[in-house]
């Protein structure tokens, strides 16, 4: 961890790692210089990403192993943001603007890449420089892509796989298990949520999606617990997923608008009443088959959920790069409703920054900008908790968020299955549940 001498000053002691031995670094020293120069660059060339950390004033090499971060004001998920693997990159920056890097990789971990396939694998070898020694160590790694999810059960059981890696359509759900534990019994399974942010959006430029009694009722007609068991297991998710440190449990109704997540379905159509509406639609119901086997049944039973409540829908199917298009790298869907995750968070703060903040390109869904300026309770309630450094008292601040969200219900939290980490009994891994590649260093296999 850093030196952190006041709330805004952050001192790293940067680790004795060594640039990958190949022309033209030949194994130098990664140092805080490179910190620096990627720093800029990071900041010029990524301002999606960047924009989680544009607090951070100044980056300074104040020796060759020691970097120092300066903010202009505290954020209390900083550590959380830079330390994210899918944040900011550190790359040798004598070769910015050489056009290598945009065809070869150096390394300064423990692995060094050393080949891809398009929609094959990745081949890795581990680094013989890396400077952690003494441990067991997998002299390889193949990271092997299979969309298809039987496909992947199938390389499972006939030990073709190792292990699973942090992915989609290949992790096995709770239905999954029962079988392969009768073929694979001495392997090791580890359940975990699958970690995405599922919302039912709306398109919130509709007249009857502003109400928010009409939004509530939706969220209230949709039983989680049963959505869940579609996949033999699910878990209810907040607007962020369920990171375990700042996961309020609406089953248990952790913060007062929790009973807007209770399936009631005759409190929901006495919302709509209210609201005016009897009976609405029939709208488009985005979705794909990608993030786990069973997708498109989960919309099919939300939609006969709003069926019962007096919305009509009609599923609309998508292949799945005009889906990621339309609904998760932005806003770019017309009408109706979609059913989509976004990003794979490590901290609340990167969701409200990213999905709900005014003025983002990847806010969650259309009309949410508007809504959002005007929301100025929820704003207020979301800048209070990106200021607080105390963990505890920012954990209470996010509560309040989450609250206010339960109210809103701008976008609906549903749920996400249960899935499953499996490694073989060959293999000694301590998983984590990430979608990089950290915990791969400590994994080794017995042959």
């Amino acid at each position: 961890m850093p030196e952190q001498p006041d709330a805004t000053t952050y001192i790293f002691k940067l680790r004795p790692a060594r640039w990958e031995n190949k022309p033209p670094l030949n194994g130098r020293a990664l140092t805080a210089e490179d910190v620096a120069k990627n720093w800029e660059r990071f900041k010029a060339e990524h301002p999606n990403r960047a924009v989680l950390v544009s607090d951070v004033d100044r980056v300074e090499a104040t020796a060759p192993d020691t970097v120092r971060f300066v903010l202009s004001r505290p954020l209390g998920a900083f550590l959380s943001h830079i330390g994210h693997h899918g944040m900011f990159y550190i790359m040798p920056y004598e070769l910015f603007g050489t056009g290598q890097l945009e065809k070869d990789m150096w390394s300064a971990g423990p692995f060094i890449f050393r080949g891809y396939d398009v929609g094959v694998e990745s081949r890795f070898e581990f680094n013989p420089n890396y400077f952690i020694e003494g441990l067991p160590r997998a002299s390889r790694v193949i990271i092997r892509y299979v969309p298809d999810h039987q496909t992947a059960l199938s390389l499972y059981r006939t030990r073709q796989l190792d292990s699973t890696l942090y992915g989609a359509a290949g992790l096995p759900s709770a239905k999954d298990v029962p079988e392969l534990r009768r073929d694979l019994p001495n392997a090791t399974y580890t359940p975990s949520p699958l970690h995405f942010d599922f919302l039912l959006k709306m398109d919130l430029r509709d007249p009857v999606f502003r109400d928010k009694r009409v939004r509530q009722a939706i969220s209230m007609a949709i039983n989680r617990d049963n959505l869940g068991q579609i996949s033999g297991e699910g878990f209810w998710i907040l607007e962020y997923g369920a990171l375990t440190r700042w996961y309020f449990d609406p089953k248990k109704n952790e913060f007062p608008n929790a009973r807007y997540y209770q399936y009631n379905p005759q409190e929901a159509r006495a919302l709509l009443r209210a609201a005016g509406v009897e009976r609405a639609g029939p709208y488009d119901l985005l979705a794909a088959r990608f993030w786990w086997a069973e997708q498109i049944e989960w919309a099919q039973y939300v939609q006969e959920q709003l069926r019962a409540v007096g919305i009509e829908t009609r599923i609309k199917e998508m292949p799945f790069a005009e889906f990621y298009s339309a609904t998760v790298v932005g806003p770019r869907w017309t009408g109706g409703f979609a059913m989509a995750p976004h990003i794979t968070v490590a901290d609340p703060n990167e969701t409200y920054t990213i999905l709900w903040s005014p003025g983002s390109p990847r806010i969650h869904s259309p009309g949410l900008e508007d809504l959002m300026r005007q929301d100025t309770e929820l704003l207020e309630a979301m800048e209070r908790q990106r200021r607080e450094v105390d963990p505890n008292r920012r954990r209470e601040a996010v509560r309040q968020v989450v609250n206010i969200i339960a109210d809103r219900m701008y976008g609906i939290p549903t749920a996400v299955p249960m899935v499953y980490h499996i490694h073989q009994d060959n293999v000694a891994m301590n998983w984590i549940n990430s979608y990089g590649m950290e915990y791969a260093f400590e994994a080794w296999r017995r042959e």
